[in-house]
């Protein structure tokens, strides 16, 4: 989940809500105005309860926006790759294997 914070959001304020509804919710970004979650896929029955006290509260919080989507296996393999190149370079460099 992304929310598009204004000036004066708080942001333990806003994981509190989160929590409150998935308590497995991680932070994920909390960089200038965005605000990210990772919301567990087995709490999407929580969901909808999430949604609208967020809806409910967005001016008390002072989110801008918000929004949801489902992470696909391109994404996953996209964040992956980089780790993995990198490890197989120090291997190889450790090793002294040349391609």
């Amino acid at each position: 989940m992304i929310m598009v914070k204004q000036p004066g959001c708080d942001v333990q304020e806003v994981t509190a809500l989160v929590q409150k509804h998935i308590p497995d919710a991680k932070i994920e970004n909390d960089f200038s105005l965005e605000l990210s979650f990772i919301l567990p896929h087995e709490s999407k029955a929580y969901f909808s309860a999430l949604f609208e006290e967020i809806e409910e509260k967005l001016s008390d919080l002072k989110i801008a926006s918000y929004g949801a989507s489902v992470t696909t296996m391109e994404e996953v393999f996209l964040k992956c790759v980089p780790k993995y190149m990198l490890m197989i370079s120090t291997f190889n460099k450790y090793n002294k294997i040349n391609f």
